[in-house]
């Protein structure tokens, strides 16, 4: 006569996330993942020398603007403008060519997987062929028609915001950088325990 105990155990039901299927897709979840790191990161740094040796990083050149008065209105004329080609040309009119203004951002941006913290200095220079500072009205107008005009040409809306607020340095926590990570993380370990199928 059999005991109960000697019956064989009934087969263990895999889960749901224990399927070929899942698995595969996990996977190709991770490596799109792993090959979209941004390079400022250490792990995407790394992954971007492996996958692009010889690639060089050139900046774009930072907007410029000249600052020109005319009419006792303020404007800006771009590198092309006819004041602007008078000023280059030494025909500048101290009371008409105010000043030229440009900003040449400093971005910093880390984190080990994904991106989680930007560091950037946002100073608008301004640079004059007088000894004398730009009037501080002056300065103010300034600084509110050159931040569109610069992201015209590309500055960054971040950098724009805070540069419209004044000069300086802002450092900011990446928050979609932490959820990234903890998305990475659960796919991860999802991984391995999606493989069980391997061994039933």
């Amino acid at each position: 006569m059999t005991h109960a105990e000697d019956q064989p155990s009934p087969p263990r039901r895999a889960s749901r996330l224990q399927t070929p299927l899942v698995s595969a897709l996990l996977a190709l979840l991770l490596l799109g993942d792993v090959l979209t790191l941004p390079h400022e990161t250490t792990v995407g740094a790394l992954v971007h020398e492996r996958l692009h040796p010889d690639e060089i990083h050139c900046d774009e050149h930072p907007p410029l603007a000249y600052l020109v008065r005319e009419d006792g209105e303020l404007r800006l004329a771009a590198f092309d403008d006819p004041a602007a080609v008078a000023f280059r040309a030494g025909q500048d009119d101290p009371e008409i060519h105010r000043a030229i203004l440009t900003c040449e951002p400093e971005v910093t941006s880390t984190g080990f997987w994904g991106v989680t913290r930007s560091s950037f200095d946002h100073t608008m220079t301004i640079r004059r062929r007088t000894d004398e500072p730009l009037p501080p009205h002056e300065a103010e107008r300034a600084r509110a028609l050159f931040v569109p005009f610069a992201l015209e040409r590309g500055l960054p809306p971040v950098i724009a915001t805070h540069m419209a607020r004044g000069d300086g340095a802002r450092t900011l926590i990446r928050w979609e950088g932490y959820l990234r990570n903890a998305g990475s993380l659960l796919v991860a370990l999802t991984l391995p325990f999606s493989l069980r199928w391997v061994v039933p």
